[in-house]
């Protein structure tokens, strides 16, 4: 959906136009919204009373940064909750017409082959004949080769399934022979002489026709049957259960939402629907921009609408049919509501845009100020004596409204964590599932194509025969070369005779395999196959007929011509695992290919059988474990790279391909990886905010404390010697080699010093962006600070000396507090630390920047 600009008003926030009408059908970004709306008016309330009483200066600044930020993170959520729909109904719409695109390419090869097959080329030469004369011998051998073929061709859609009925015509447009009966004895479709004539490897349609009158969209694939001259005998057609395999696609495709899937024709007009009664079939929908996000009106409702164009297989680009996903929009944001990712392992993560990313922190740099803007008005008041009872009741108020304002940016940004980690796991669990369903729809082709070609009429007959001349071995070659012509998904096919001699190839590359004898697994246990149904396949690994590279070998045992149940031989045909499969994974996983997301198929043994990671190696095993995820089916998991969304599925067939009657069982999982961040450790992960142990008011005289934090250890100057605290990202650095002078900073247009006081502290070096203005005996400095803390009354029995006399102990008093398990509050000297300051003056001759900068800087405040 693209970006529209300007703005409009929805609800007191005024919102990019592209989502402002959309934030209503989104709860959780509402939800927000409605707390930042509430809390915005309470700003409103608090810089209203503050210009009455003069107390918060600057509240007016505040509570307009974050009104900003408040509308910047609602766009933000919103377009983040826009791209999770985006996302999941491209890939329904891209995966439905490919899924269909990729099965269509196999049918594609099938006319082809199915069309030169032997007993269909005898029964087209005889037929014709038998049926234009009379006699009952004539008519009964008429009806055995009608069984006959009958039985061929069921024996052919028990394992191409796909098909619902196949159909002989004469090229007069007789029917001679359909599998399933339609009624119908002669047909003129233009169909016929398309197919007669074309130059083209075959013909399609989709439309109508008199050959299957009760189908509604029937889609046939046809081409000439010749004889040895190439004379025309009649048309194969070749009929597709479009319906059944559209309805499986979806199926396989429906995560639980509200979406409706659907395929259409090259004019917009739906052929197919996963939901007829919202779309139904025929209807016309809007022409929305390729991979393009829209809404759109449809029978009274609007829609979130996407289409998608097939990108084709293996140059197969089908009849310029497009996925198409639609979404009612009102119910397009519906959350189960359940969040179970731990939130520590979140720290970190980069999944969102870096603007997004920026939005707590900002929200943490106002707070900073509005922080600093509230102590320094607690010191005020202090400082000036004035009854500060409502002055400090409204800064308390400000103080925490601030803290509620922050809190709801940091909640927002979590829940939207938490909800794109999720749908992130689901995503790739789905991509994971599409991975091993297509691979599995891949491999059930290959089971059927080894199973057909092994009932070829030359094979048996030759393979029948006590001995197999050099002719012979040609016409063998010639077929298997012919049947690799159409079926580029292997680089080779093998036939072998009973003792499994290799007798010929159908690519130059394997010659030298004849005459050689097979000796593997596959080829033994294919010679033991005593049906048609049956096959086997080799174990996914390295063989010399496929450049030692790991792949899998289908095979079928070849029967003899007169004992179905006897072997005579078999075919073995190499797939060529190494581009499909990899391609398989690339499609059903958004083409991921990089360290950054990448997919995987691997096996029961943990041993990979296909990547797209650039440094993973077919064959290796897995280099991290998957098991907590292939038992719930997604998981967060770690490695070496970082930490990955992670989702699996396992192998579970398609159609008759691994069913029940398939004792081929082989499993094979698939693992999509999405990259979310970098490897943390105990120590980055976010800790807990130190507090002052104060302790319990009593009576007796109070003292009233500035605290503040160096490195999460709480310490204290007295109210009455703080000036204020001061942003000092203008602070001017000096590279003295003193621990204790770091630089300068402008105060009230006069440099004044800056001092870091960890030295004397035991603390690191700091890199704080604020410091507290101390005066002393008439000089003022600057103590650098990583965060303020509150300005208490703290009763003076509490406070007990410290008798050190040592130069450089900077602590004048500890406050002690029942609860010890808080950070222990320390008074600070401005005495001493002020003679520190007047012992650098004395250090003019190795520092004389800093030298006159003192000297100023006591001018100053003189």
């Amino acid at each position: 959906m693209n970006d529209v600009g300007g703005c409009m008003d929805y609800k007191g926030m005024s919102l990019d136009n592209d989502v402002a009408g959309l934030v209503r059908y989104m709860p959780e970004v509402d939800a927000y919204r409605e707390i930042l709306t509430q809390l915005q008016a309470v700003w409103d309330n608090l810089s209203l009373l503050g210009q009455l009483s003069g107390v918060g200066e600057g509240m007016d600044d505040t509570r307009s940064a974050f009104l900003a930020l408040s509308q910047s993170l609602m766009n933000h959520l919103a377009r983040e909750h826009m791209l999770r729909i985006q996302d999941s109904m491209h890939m329904k719409a891209a995966v439905s017409v490919d899924m269909m695109l990729r099965n269509l390419f196999e049918r594609t090869a099938d006319i082809g082959f199915l069309a030169t097959d032997e007993a269909i080329v005898a029964f087209m030469q005889a037929a014709p004949k038998l049926m234009q004369r009379y006699g009952d011998d004539h008519k009964q051998s008429l009806h055995m080769k009608r069984q006959q073929m009958q039985q061929r061709l069921k024996a052919y859609v028990a394992k191409y399934s796909v098909y619902n009925n196949v159909i002989l015509l004469s090229p007069s447009g007789d029917v001679l022979l359909q599998m399933e009966d339609t009624g119908v004895q002669h047909s003129q479709d233009a169909l016929i002489q398309q197919a007669l004539l074309t130059s083209e490897a075959y013909v399609e349609i989709f439309r109508p026709t008199s050959l299957l009158p009760l189908v509604a969209q029937p889609h046939i694939y046809a081409y000439r049957v010749e004889d040895q001259q190439g004379e025309a005998l009649g048309v194969l057609c070749l009929c597709f259960d479009f319906q059944d395999e559209c309805q499986r696609i979806f199926s396989e495709l429906k995560d639980g939402d509200w979406s409706v899937m659907a395929l259409t024709d090259a004019h917009h007009r739906v052929i197919a629907s996963s939901d007829p009664v919202q779309l139904p079939i025929g209807v016309h929908v809007q022409a929305c921009d390729t991979d393009q996000l829209c809404i759109q009106r449809f029978a009274g409702r609007r829609y979130f609408s996407m289409t998608v164009t097939g990108k084709g297989y293996q140059g197969y680009l089908g009849q310029g049919w497009q996925g198409h996903v639609m979404m009612p929009v009102e119910y397009a944001f519906e959350s189960d509501g359940e969040k179970s990712i731990d939130m520590p392992v979140l720290t970190g993560l980069n999944i969102f845009s870096e603007a997004l990313m920026r939005i707590p922190q900002q929200a943490a740099d106002i707070q900073e100020g509005l922080n600093r803007s509230v102590w320094n008005g607690r010191i005020k008041h202090s400082r000036e004596q004035a009854d500060a009872v409502f002055g400090r009741a409204l800064l308390w108020e400000v103080s925490q409204t601030g803290l509620k304002t922050k809190a709801v940016f940091g909640s927002a940004i979590e829940n939207l964590y938490q909800t794109m980690i999720g749908a992130m796991l689901e995503n790739n669990r789905f991509q994971a599932s599409l991975a091993v369903n297509i691979m599995d729809r891949n491999l059930y082709e290959r089971a059927n194509d080894c199973r057909w070609w092994a009932l070829t009429d030359t094979f048996r007959q030759v393979l029948s025969q006590d001995q197999v001349s050099s002719d012979d071995q040609q016409r063998l070659t010639k077929v298997l070369s012919y049947i690799n012509q159409l079926y580029t998904v292997y680089t080779g096919l093998v036939v072998y005779d009973r003792q499994g001699c290799v007798l010929a190839v159908s690519q130059a590359h394997l010659t030298p395999w004849i005459g050689q004898v097979l000796s593997d697994a596959w080829m033994t246990e294919s010679l033991g196959l005593t049906d048609s149904q049956t096959y086997r396949v080799s174990a996914f690994e390295p063989t010399a007929l496929y450049a030692d590279q790991s792949t899998f070998i289908y095979a079928a045992a070849i029967a003899h011509t007169e004992d179905e149940r006897q072997a005579v031989g078999g075919i073995g045909i190499i797939f060529d695992s190494t581009p499909q499969l990899s391609a398989i994974l690339s499609d059903a996983s958004s083409g991921s290919g990089s360290e950054e997301g990448f997919a995987i198929f691997y096996d029961n043994q943990q041993r990979i059988v296909s990547t797209t990671h650039p440094n993973l190696s077919v064959g290796s095993v897995l280099p991290l474990d998957l098991d907590m995820a292939q038992r719930t089916g997604s998981a967060i998991v770690s490695c070496a790279l970082g930490r990955y969304v992670v989702g699996v599925a396992k192998s579970s067939g398609y159609r008759e391909f691994k069913g029940c009657d398939d004792d081929y069982q082989y499993e094979v999982y698939a693992a999509v990886f999405t990259r979310i961040g970098d490897l943390i450790n105990d120590s980055q992960l976010t800790s807990e905010v130190s507090t002052c142990a104060l302790p319990s008011l009593d009576a007796g005289p109070k003292q009233e404390l500035a605290t503040f934090f160096i490195q999460n250890q709480c310490y204290a100057f007295d109210v009455k010697q703080v000036v204020e605290c001061v942003d000092v990202q203008m602070f001017t650095r000096l590279a003295s080699g003193h621990s204790l002078f770091s630089g300068y900073v402008k105060y009230h247009g006069h440099p004044i010093p800056v001092l870091d006081l960890s030295r004397y502290l035991g603390a690191t070096a700091l890199a704080g962006l604020q410091a507290i203005v101390i005066e002393d005996e008439g000089i003022k400095f600057a103590i650098l600070i990583d965060r303020l803390g509150g300005v208490p009354e703290v009763p003076i029995s509490a406070m007990t000396p410290v008798e050190v006399h040592l130069q450089d102990h900077l602590v004048s008093h500890i406050v002690t507090a029942e609860d010890a398990s808080d950070a222990m509050l320390l008074i600070l000297s401005t005495s001493k630390i002020r003679q520190l300051v007047a012992g650098g003056r004395a250090m003019a001759d190795a520092m004389p920047a800093l030298s006159t900068l003192l000297e100023v800087g006591h001018a100053a405040s003189e």
